[in-house]
């Protein structure tokens, strides 16, 4: 049996009933760490951007766009992605990388609202979107982003939004790989905006998105896909990956999740840099670190942090990926949101802050990453102040994997500011309510309702 079929076998197969209760839970916890950076996104200035788009393109009403009315189901699914991505604070998969969060939320959202969708169908199809995206992803990665300069985010997403989608559509077997097939084949995406800090991050898991509610409604009208596009020597694997291994690819589908190794965020920015970033923030409340009493901190990377060594920058997605820039802000304010990121740039302050700040390339840590490849964001902090103290401390991983998850109540508070500090403050605690509940929910439309959207 091709490993297309397998994928599709397990996206029919999958029932909500037969959901471990931790898994629900996570794929709640995604629901609501979604919802709050798509709030938060939909009102930061690319939002409001993306927003004019959405009111521009209304078609016909299916699905809700936040902040902005409705419109045809593949366009809010779009939209949504793209406001989901454009804070940088949306869950990941560190052994799959990118970000599925808003390819797949998205898309569930989207399809459940236009079909009138329980909460439960929801939830199963946010399962198995996110359980085709890491499965592929980690078949390609680390190899597809960091050597190819493949985002698995739009690539491995699209495949995802399509199972996300033919899940809720309820599509037999046929039509789910056919689905999954057409999304394959036109899956693509590109992260050579890390170069420039132009809005291609964002618009990744926008394509996706698009890409897979098509993939599935063309399924839905007899539209076909290859048996082998996985596998096959013109197929995906070997378009996106320099080298893979598909040993094992499906050998545990529908008993071992996924999601249940999904990451939270609690810095906004690219993922590499959060375990320095941890570090940095813990010592800074620690022993009371300001930028005036602090002399040069060295960053020990291996290859992919020290990719992130382009210090300032001069738009948001730069100064998402630049790792003196992203230290600087945690050094002065003690997180990194979106608010502190555009507060500080061209900021002289800042600037000052990131010539206090080397990086380097560590043998040990590049001997670390061979033996560790999923752990590429690993580095060796050491900080020197003016009075000559040093600390030093090794950083393998960031909070909020699975090693260290986030709990709910983390979780909420990230949820309330991210809402609090937009036009949705009032509605906040009301969504975040029927999230808890999210598996009670009888219509996707009567929870999109709770949002009390406007069109500002």
């Amino acid at each position: 049996m091709s490993l297309v079929r397998l994928l599709a076998k397990y996206v029919v197969n999958e029932k909500f009933e037969k959901l471990p209760p931790e898994v629900i839970k996570q794929a709640k916890k995604c629901v609501l760490d979604c919802c709050g950076t798509m709030i938060s996104g939909r009102y930061m200035t690319e939002g409001k951007q993306m927003a004019r788009y959405a009111i521009g393109t209304m078609g016909i009403p299916e699905s809700t766009v936040i902040g902005c009315g409705k419109v045809q189901k593949e366009v809010a699914a779009f939209c949504n992605a793209f406001m989901i991505r454009v804070s940088d604070l949306d869950d990941g998969h560190r052994e799959a990388m990118g970000h599925p969060a808003g390819v797949v939320v998205s898309t569930a959202l989207a399809i459940g609202e236009h079909i009138g969708a329980s909460g439960a169908d929801v939830i199963n199809a946010i399962v198995v979107g996110y359980e085709i995206y890491a499965r592929l992803g980690k078949i390609i990665n680390p190899s597809a982003y960091i050597e190819r300069g493949f985002d698995a985010t739009g690539i491995c997403g699209a495949i995802g939004a399509a199972a996300a989608a033919a899940k809720l559509y309820n599509m037999d077997e046929e039509q789910t790989k056919n689905a999954l097939g057409i999304a394959a084949l036109h899956a693509g995406s590109l992260n050579e905006y890390v170069t420039d800090g132009t809005m291609g991050k964002a618009l990744s898991p926008a394509w996706g998105a698009a890409n897979g509610v098509r993939a599935a409604v063309l399924a839905k009208f007899g539209m076909t896909g290859p048996e082998t596009i996985l596998e096959g020597k013109k197929g995906f694997f070997q378009a996106f990956a320099k080298e893979y291994d598909e040993t094992g690819f499906a050998a545990d589908l529908g008993s071992n999740y996924e999601i249940l190794r999904n990451y939270f965020k609690i810095h906004a920015c690219v993922r590499r840099l959060h375990p320095a970033i941890d570090v940095l923030v813990a010592w800074r409340k620690e022993q009371n670190l300001t930028p005036d009493n602090v002399k040069e901190i060295l960053i020990r990377a291996g290859k992919f942090v020290n990719q992130a060594n382009n210090p300032h920058p001069k738009t948001l997605v730069s100064t998402q990926t630049s790792m003196p820039f992203c230290l600087a802000v945690a050094l002065k304010y003690g997180y990194i949101s979106e608010g502190s990121m555009h507060e500080s740039m061209n900021n002289e302050e800042i600037a000052a802050i990131e010539d206090k700040i080397r990086i380097v390339l560590d043998q040990k840590v590049l001997d670390y990453e061979l033996a560790n490849p999923s752990h590429w964001g690993a580095a060796d902090v050491e900080l020197v102040t003016n009075d000559g103290k040093t600390m030093r401390k090794w950083a393998p991983l960031a909070l909020g994997e699975f090693e260290m998850p986030l709990s709910w109540e983390q979780l909420q508070a990230k949820f309330d500011k991210l809402v609090g500090e937009t036009e949705l403050a009032s509605s906040g605690s009301e969504i975040s309510r029927k999230i808890a509940y999210f598996e009670g929910c009888k219509s996707i439309g009567d929870f999109i309702a709770s949002f009390s959207l406007n069109n500002s």
